[in-house]
C-alpha cells in the first residue's frame, strides 16, 4: 500500500509585517495601527517605511519578486472592490494603498535592470547595460568632469579650457574617450562622493557603486580603444588623433588609481605602464603638433601658456631638505654614466682624441637630453609646487620630458632612473594634499618604499649624498618619522646607515653593472 507522504502547507508570504514580528520570526497579521502578536503580548508594534522596504529590496530572489508582484496584484484587486461607505473602511482603504505604493515601488525597484549594482542617491537611475538607465548617471558624471574631475589631470595653465569643453565635445564621437572620462569621473565620487571637501574614506553603499560603476566604464574604454587602434585607418584625422592623445594620458591615471591585479603587486609595475602610456601620448602631440592644432580642440592655448618661467628666488620657498635633495640629484647625473638605450638620444659626432668617429653609448647623465630635462623639470616643478599653482598635475610632466629613454631605463630597474622617479613620489605624494588630486592617495608612499629597497641593496646607495636623499623621501611620503619608528623604518634605516657607513663619493663603482660614477 503507496503511503501518501502529507506535503508542507504553504502558506502566504509578505515583507510588510511590522518589526516586532519580524524580529520574533513569526507570521504578522498586518493589522494597523497594532496587529494581533503586539496586541496581545503589550509590544510596540511598528510598521518599516516604504523607503526602508524598498531599500531592502534590491537583495530579492527571484521568487520573491513573485510574492512581491501577486502582492501588488492583490492590494491592486483588493482597493478596487474595497467600499468607501464607513469610517472603517476607509482606515482598510487607506492601509491598502499604503502597502499597495510600497509594494509598487519595491517592485519597480527590484525588477529594474540597474537594482544590483545602481546609484541610489543622487542617481535615481542607474548604471546598467541599457542607454535610458544609464542615461542620468552618464549626465551626472558628465557634470562631475567639468566641474572638478578635469583638474585632476591638468599639469599646465593652457590645459583648463581644453579639458573642460575640448575633451566632453570630441569625446562623443570616440566612445573609447567618452568612457574613460566616466571612469575617472566615477572614482571621483567614489572617493568623495557628492562633497568635494569630504576627506572621509568609508565605502558606503553608493561610494561602492560609483567605485563598480568606473571599473566597468574603464573595461569599456579598453576595448573600445583596442578595437579603434585595429580599425585606424593610415591617414589618420587630427581629431581622431587628439582623441588618442587624451586617452593614453587619463589611462595613465586610470592604471595608478585602480586595483592592481592580485598577480601584479608592484607598485614599481603599475608605474612603468603609466609611464609608458603617457610617454606615448605625449609623443602623439609633439609628432604631430600641426595637425593637433587643426582638431577642434585645438591645443595651442596649451603650448602658448605652457610651463611660465619661474624666478630664481621661488628656490628659497622650499624648505632646506628639499633643496638639498634637489642639488645632490643635479651632483648626481654630472657623476654618473648610464647607457643610452635609445638611438636618438646619442651625440651626432662623437670622436676619440685622434679625431676619429666613434659610438659610445655609456654617456653621463647630463650629456643625454633625457636625463637633463628631466632633472631641470624636477626642480621647475618642486618651485611650482611651492607657489600653489591652480594646475596640480604638473609631475606628469616630469614623464613628458623624460620620454621613451626615462621609461626604458626606469623598467630595467636602473638605479639613476629609480632614483628620479623617487623625487616624482615625492611630488605626488605632496599634491595630494589638494582636494582636486583625489587619485593620489598612497601611490607616492608605495612607490618611495618599493624603489628605496631597491637602492638600498644596490652600490649605488654608495655614492656621496644617496642615503641621505633616500631618507628624505621616506620622511616626506610618511614612512618614516624623526619621533616615532616603527619596527620596519628601524630595521631599513640600520640597513640603509650600514650600507652607507664606508662609502667615498669620489669612488668608481659599478651600478648594476649598467650605471658608472666618472670622476
Amino acid at each position: 500500500m503507496e503511503i501518501k507522504v502529507r506535503k508542507r502547507g504553504a502558506h502566504k508570504k509578505s515583507r510588510w509585517g511590522c518589526t516586532s514580528c519580524k524580529r520574533r520570526r513569526v507570521k504578522c497579521g498586518e493589522q494597523k495601527p497594532v496587529c494581533t502578536n503586539c496586541h496581545i503580548l503589550k509590544l510596540h508594534c511598528v510598521y518599516p517605511s516604504t523607503q526602508t522596504v524598498v531599500a531592502k529590496a534590491y537583495n530579492a530572489t527571484s521568487r520573491e519578486r513573485c510574492i512581491l508582484q501577486h502582492a501588488v496584484s492583490s492590494a491592486n484587486s483588493q482597493s478596487q472592490t474595497a467600499p468607501i461607505s464607513s469610517s472603517s473602511s476607509s482606515s482598510s482603504s487607506s492601509a491598502s494603498a499604503s502597502k499597495n505604493l510600497a509594494a509598487r515601488q519595491a517592485l519597480i525597484w527590484m525588477t529594474s535592470p540597474c537594482a544590483s549594482s545602481g546609484i541610489s542617491n543622487p542617481s535615481p537611475l542607474t548604471f546598467s547595460t541599457t542607454a535610458t538607465s544609464n542615461r542620468l548617471l552618464e549626465l551626472e558624471l558628465l557634470h562631475r568632469w567639468s566641474t572638478r574631475t578635469w583638474q585632476a589631470v591638468c599639469t599646465s595653465p593652457g590645459c583648463d579650457i581644453v579639458l573642460q569643453n575640448g575633451v566632453p565635445r570630441i569625446s562623443m564621437k570616440n566612445s573609447y574617450l567618452l568612457n574613460s572620462v566616466f571612469a575617472l569621473s566615477a572614482l571621483d565620487l567614489a572617493m568623495h562622493g557628492s562633497d568635494p571637501s569630504s576627506t572621509s574614506t568609508t565605502l558606503t553603499k553608493d561610494r561602492y557603486r560609483y567605485k563598480s560603476a568606473a571599473l566597468e566604464y574603464g573595461n569599456r574604454a579598453s576595448v573600445a580603444f583596442r578595437e579603434a587602434l585595429l580599425n585606424t585607418d593610415p591617414n589618420i584625422h587630427p581629431k581622431q588623433l587628439s582623441s588618442f592623445l587624451f586617452f593614453a594620458s587619463f589611462a595613465a591615471v586610470l592604471n595608478l588609481t585602480f586595483p592592481n591585479p592580485r598577480y601584479q603587486t608592484s607598485a614599481l609595475e603599475t608605474l612603468g605602464t603609466s609611464m609608458a602610456l603617457y610617454v606615448g601620448s605625449y609623443r602623439i602631440g609633439r609628432t604631430n603638433f600641426d595637425w593637433l592644432n587643426r582638431a577642434s580642440c585645438s591645443l595651442i592655448r596649451v603650448v602658448k601658456h605652457l610651463l611660465p618661467p619661474l624666478p630664481p628666488e621661488v628656490m628659497h620657498k622650499l624648505d632646506i631638505d628639499t633643496q638639498l635633495s634637489i642639488a645632490r640629484l643635479r651632483s648626481l647625473s654630472e657623476r654618473v654614466l648610464v647607457p643610452v638605450r635609445l638611438p636618438e638620444e646619442l651625440p651626432v659626432d662623437v670622436t676619440d682624441s685622434y679625431g676619429n668617429s666613434q659610438v659610445n653609448n655609456m654617456l653621463l647623465a647630463c650629456e643625454i637630453p633625457a636625463y637633463k630635462l628631466t632633472v631641470d623639470q624636477i626642480k621647475y616643478a618642486f618651485m611650482s609646487d611651492a607657489t600653489n599653482p591652480p594646475f596640480k598635475a604638473i609631475s606628469f610632466t616630469i614623464f613628458a620630458v623624460g620620454g621613451r629613454e626615462l621609461t626604458a631605463a626606469f623598467k630595467e630597474r636602473e638605479p639613476l632612473a629609480l632614483f628620479i622617479m623617487m623625487y616624482w613620489a615625492v611630488l605626488i605624494h605632496r599634491s595630494g594634499r589638494y582636494n582636486v588630486m583625489w587619485w593620489v592617495g598612497d601611490i607616492g608612499k608605495n612607490v618611495v618604499d618599493e624603489i628605496s629597497e631597491l637602492l638600498v641593496t644596490s652600490p649605488f646607495v654608495r655614492l656621496d649624498g644617496v642615503g641621505e636623499t633616500i631618507k628624505w623621501a621616506r620622511r616626506e611620503v610618511e614612512l618614516d618619522s624623526d619621533s616615532d619608528l616603527s619596527p620596519s623604518s628601524l630595521s631599513f634605516l640600520l640597513l640603509l646607515k650600514l650600507r652607507c657607513g664606508g662609502s667615498n663619493g669620489g669612488d668608481v663603482l659599478p651600478i648594476q653593472q649598467r650605471s658608472i660614477v666618472k670622476e
